[in-house]
This record gives C-alpha cells, structure tokens and sequence, in this order.
C-alpha cells in the first residue's frame, strides 16, 4: 500500500477549514458588490457545505481521541478563559464527570505550564489541535489527585461520581 499520499490529520483538518474560510471570503465578497441573489444563495451553500465537512472531521478527531483514552465527549461543557481555556472541551470517564478538559489555546507554552501550576493541574500539549492546526496548541488538563479542581467552577451540589449503568441525566436515574 502506497502512504507517501496520505496526509497527518491535522493537515486534512487544516485544508478544510482554509476551504471553509475561502468560501466564505467569496460569498462575503459576492455580498458586497451586490451580485446577483441566485450567486449569493449558491456561495452560501457552499460555505455551509464546507463548514459541515470540517466539522464532520473535527468531530470525527474528537471521538478517536476520547477512545484513545477511554473516555466520552461531553457536550454538554463548554466553559472559556481565554486564551489559554478555549474552544473548550470536557471528557467523562466510565464512572466520573469531567474527568478532562482538552483547550485549543492561543497562549504560549510558558503560559500554558503556569495556568496548570497555578491551578494545580496536569497540562499534557497534544500533538496537534483539530479545533484549528496551525492556529491552536492542543492541551489536556486533568485533575492532580488532591486539591485541585476547575478553576471557574463552583463545587457541585452533588458527588458527580456515576455508578456503572446510572443515568447521566441530571437527577441519577429512572
């Protein structure tokens, strides 16, 4: 089997989103010297289209790396403190909530390590971000065994520790 063809992921990612943002340069531009509509509904399909294709692939690298680890995305998180927590996203394990956070940051390295030191988090830079790859610096935040936790959160109301086969719903179960 012939691979010298085949791209890292990243850059496939990478590629769609510039296809994306093309599209929308062209729709914006077909916009603003008044083309015709039948012009401007067509670009825009387009851009929708494309924008749908990079999220298909960005989707589809976020579950392969939540299955690398064991773990689930949970969309229902989405917490930002940029530029170091953002496009946020939380990872449940198989008996606990939010047991990762992965941020596509702006931020330096440097910034990154003294965010996780001050927080007492773990920071793990990943090898590539698919929220945008030549953009974002990919970093897996987890929890240090003792006294640490999300910086902007409150504590729960309730254990948030999931028993094997109980509901994820807010409430526990039946």
């Amino acid at each position: 089997m012939d691979t010298s063809n085949i791209q890292p992921p990243g850059e496939v990612i990478a590629a769609a989103l510039e296809r994306t943002a093309d599209a929308d340069r062209a729709w914006w531009a077909a916009r603003e010297r008044e083309a015709p509509s039948s012009e401007v509904e067509r670009l825009w399909q387009n851009v929708e289209i494309l924008a749908a294709e990079h999220t298909a692939l960005r989707n589809q690298a976020r579950r392969v790396f939540a299955e690398s680890r064991g773990w689930t995305y949970n969309p229902r998180s989405w917490y930002g403190n940029p530029p170091i927590i953002d496009h946020a996203e939380f990872y449940d394990g198989p008996y606990r909530r939010e047991v990762a956070l992965v941020s596509h940051a702006y931020a330096t390295h440097e910034k990154i390590a003294k965010f996780a030191e001050t927080h007492r988090l773990k920071a793990e830079i990943l090898p590539w971000s698919w929220w945008n790859p030549r953009g974002c610096t990919a970093v897996l935040f987890t929890t240090l065994p003792l006294g640490s936790e999300w910086p902007w959160r409150k504590a729960p109301d309730r254990h948030e520790v999931l028993q094997p086969g109980a509901s994820k719903r807010k409430g526990g179960g039946s």
